[in-house]
């Protein structure tokens, strides 16, 4: 049974029991009025226990869904009052796997128990995957690890959106809740804003107008987060852990979990087949891109396949056209040679023939002073006879003397 005891530590006073523990403050002025109240209110919770069997007790369920750093484990402190979830100070997850804790509330002078699950970064992204829409694989891991948590009775689904930064995990899993739900079972998804600037004094109508601004700017991220909160019918709460207004986080707690409680009572817990539709419409797609993977493979390797026959085809051509050229420019070049060789005796017969027309022309021309050499003597020696002659026959050794005289002039012509 959930047995309270009361410690009393000056004014402070813990309430504890094996499900919780609650920290109150007592006024000084008003501290032994203050604690016979808080003794009999006690007194009557633990008399309401002792009639009530708790194995028959319904629990009211909650899980809680993020990406690493989004304020899961703060937020599942929150609502089960208790330090029962290690928080982290950075990036890393300090939450490896889910965990769960009980707990009591009063609503309407009744304690009601609840249990809150928080769960590992599921939609982390790490430095090899970076898109923005998770893959099919990845889903159906999640469902899995999702109906496993869903096997004992799911009322709510918390799905934490840090308000000053909306990454890429946290699109991933609104992906998942997108894909999950239906129309019909909407009332069991809930987006909290965590680490709101103005806590919880800040109005859902406030942040959802803050990501319609963002939206209209082109942000993709703020725009799916707007969206989907229009979808689920704004079902929205703001939360700031850190806010130093104890008396509003205390009233925004007692609304979210009396929300809860409400749709406990209307619409009870998520049905068994929510993840079971959606992991077989999952798998059916997992199955389709699969087939399609394996045909894009025979196509390749179809393709691959002609192309090495068709260069196979070219190759052998290509090597027919190498050997048919080299052949013919062999033959050119066994010709060219051939040319060169008979051009060269040619050049010698040339130079042969051009020295023997020097040395014929060197003896013309002796030839040709040895005649004018011999005209000269004739004429000298006509003239001579034309004189001795002259004095015998006038005109004979006239006629001597001028055909000497000529011949003297032409061998001196030719000369």
């Amino acid at each position: 049974a959930n047995k309270k005891k009361i410690l009393y530590l000056g004014n402070k006073v813990i309430v504890m029991s094996a499900l919780s523990v609650e920290h109150l403050e007592i006024d000084d002025n008003a501290a032994e009025e203050e604690k016979a109240e808080l003794l009999q209110q006690v007194d009557n919770d633990n008399s309401d226990d002792e009639a009530h069997n708790p194995g028959e007790e319904e629990v009211i369920r909650i899980c809680v869904l993020g990406a690493t750093g989004n304020g899961k484990s703060s937020l599942c402190n929150y609502l089960s009052a208790s330090t029962m979830f290690e928080v982290g100070d950075g990036f890393d997850s300090c939450t490896q796997y889910s965990r769960s804790h009980s707990f009591f509330h009063r609503i309407d002078n009744r304690e009601v128990h609840f249990e809150v699950t928080d769960t590992p970064g599921w939609f982390d992204c790490d430095s090899s995957d970076k898109d923005r829409v998770p893959s099919a694989q990845v889903m159906l891991q999640k469902m899995r690890e999702c109906m496993k948590i869903s096997e004992s009775g799911i009322t709510a689904f918390f799905v934490c959106v840090p308000f000053e930064r909306i990454s890429i995990d946290t699109e991933q899993s609104i992906y998942f809740m997108r894909d999950c739900f239906d129309s019909t079972q909407l009332r069991h998804v809930y987006l909290v804003f965590t680490k709101c600037p103005g806590g919880p004094l800040q109005s859902v109508e406030h942040v959802l107008q803050s990501l319609l601004q963002q939206k209209n700017k082109g942000r993709a991220a703020s725009a799916l987060v707007y969206n989907y909160a229009l979808h689920i019918n704004e079902q929205v709460f703001v939360t700031n852990t850190m806010h130093d207004d104890e008396k509003q986080l205390m009233q925004t707690r007692d609304h979210m979990l009396r929300t809860v409680h409400d749709i406990y009572g209307e619409c009870g817990i998520v049905p068994d087949g929510v993840f079971q539709t959606a992991l077989k419409n999952y798998q059916n797609e997992l199955h389709r891109l699969q087939q399609m993977h394996s045909h894009a493979q025979q196509e390749q390797s179809l393709k691959y396949q002609r192309m090495m026959t068709l260069g196979a085809v070219v190759g052998v051509g290509a090597a027919a056209v190498g050997l048919n050229g080299y052949l013919k420019y062999n033959a050119l070049f066994t010709d060219h040679v051939d040319l060169q060789s008979q051009a060269s005796t040619l050049h010698q017969q040339t130079a042969a023939l051009h020295e023997s027309n020097q040395q014929l022309q060197q003896e013309n021309n002796v030839l040709a002073q040895n005649n004018a050499a011999n005209n000269r003597m004739m004429g000298v020696a006509e003239t001579t006879a034309g004189v001795l002659w002259a004095t015998v026959e006038p005109i004979s050794g006239a006629v001597a003397i001028l055909d000497g005289l000529s011949r003297i002039w032409y061998g001196s012509k030719q000369k």
